[in-house]
């Protein structure tokens, strides 16, 4: 299969920058690796892909580096869901307003984690930039 190589322009609306984008930042066969243990193996076994090389290569079409500094919001609860996030280095809070305008913090992600997930096209929590943080969004 063949791979994509070169970089790739992109301007996010939460800057006035322009992020290029390896598209070799990817493991050699070309797209994001997401890798799983197996459900029903033992500890010990390694994790496994669990994306075929064609499904990589889509999402390797479809990415852009994002950057965002600390204590920035990457979405906010309710947001209508445009990308999905795979942190490469930093923190991540995930949170949920309360009505009392405190915040019910609901984890931390780490170098690996995706976020952003939703349901129906809407972003269930919000997500704020605990360090300085670098991923690829998924657009």
């Amino acid at each position: 299969m063949a791979t994509k190589t070169g970089t790739k322009e992109t301007v996010t609306n939460r800057k006035t920058t322009t992020n290029k984008v390896n598209v070799n930042l990817y493991t050699s066969r070309g797209g994001p690796s997401f890798v799983a243990p197996p459900l029903w193996g033992s500890a010990s076994e390694n994790p496994r892909q669990v994306l075929t090389d064609e499904t990589r290569a889509q999402l390797a079409a479809i990415a852009s580096l994002v950057r965002f500094r600390k204590g920035e919001r990457i979405y906010g609860e309710g947001d209508r869901a445009d990308a999905v996030f795979n942190i490469i280095t930093g923190v991540v809070k995930s949170y949920r307003s309360l009505p009392n305008a405190r915040r019910h913090i609901l984890g931390f992600l780490f170098r690996d984690d995706l976020i952003g997930l939703a349901e129906e096209g809407r972003y269930v929590n919000s997500a704020e930039a605990v360090t300085a943080v670098c991923g690829i969004g998924y657009r």
